[in-house]
């Protein structure tokens, strides 16, 4: 799909053709075949004010991010402010896409208090998602004694394997990465 068509798409008024054009562009990015030039349409569609608009656009972000050989630090400020979103699986994206984006070294810790927030979110998949976003920030040096905290306390509530391994996985390394542990 070129831009154009998709800018044209995600602009009709009818609300199944934006959703359309937003799970085509989510299919393609996942097999990596669209990604960077999408962005900052993408961008623009995260302020809408209806919650499936607003999802489909950080979904297909998320696999953008997830499938980019480098990262985009312009992504950063977007995904944060993803984390305060009302819609659960738009905090549980941004949390994705901050995850993505530290695995290839850019972070800045900024949404560190909103990830420690979302463990103790309602949804179990954004506490999954923030879990292992703040593992990714601690290996890059962003380690926070409260996320170490935060994450231990989510261990002994998880309500899910994936949960599970989210919360006890991470603070191991993040006691040795605070020096809480000896090497």
């Amino acid at each position: 799909m070129e831009t154009s068509e998709f800018e044209r798409r995600v602009g009709d008024p009818v609300p199944g053709v934006r959703l359309a054009a937003l799970a085509e562009l989510a299919d393609l990015a996942k097999r990596k075949e669209a990604g960077a030039e999408f962005v900052p349409a993408l961008l623009g569609l995260l302020g809408e004010p209806a919650g499936e608009v607003r999802s489909a656009a950080a979904t297909a972000l998320g696999w953008i991010a997830f499938r980019a050989q480098t990262a985009d630090p312009a992504l950063l400020e977007p995904a944060t402010r993803l984390l305060d979103d009302p819609v659960a699986m738009i905090r549980h994206d941004g949390a994705w896409i901050l995850e993505s984006l530290a695995q290839r070294g850019v972070a800045d810790g900024k949404a560190i208090p909103a990830l420690i927030r979302n463990l103790g979110h309602d949804n179990g998949d954004t506490r999954a998602a923030s879990a292992f976003c703040l593992y990714e920030l601690a290996k890059i040096g962003h380690a926070d004694p409260a996320a170490l905290t935060a994450l231990e306390k989510l261990a002994a509530t998880a309500t899910d394997q994936t949960e599970s391994r989210a919360a006890t996985s991470p603070p191991a390394d993040l006691k040795r990465r605070l020096g809480k542990v000896p090497r």
